[in-house]
């Protein structure tokens, strides 16, 4: 019994990282790709207005 589910436990995993593989490895429009992208821009759109707003006390 112990062994069936070490079994099951190994074929999820590589069924996993099959999965990631494809996600990542497909080039700029990947999915994980775009989510990178839109972090970043989402970022960058959020420092920029805590800037802003840090120079609005100052005056």
């Amino acid at each position: 019994m112990t062994r069936q589910r070490g079994q099951s436990s190994v074929e999820y995993t590589i069924i996993v990282v099959l999965v990631l593989l494809v996600l990542i490895e497909g080039g700029p429009n990947s999915p994980i790709a775009e989510v990178v992208t839109a972090l970043k821009e989402y970022f960058g759109a959020y420092s920029w207005a805590i800037s802003f707003s840090n120079l609005l006390t100052f005056l």
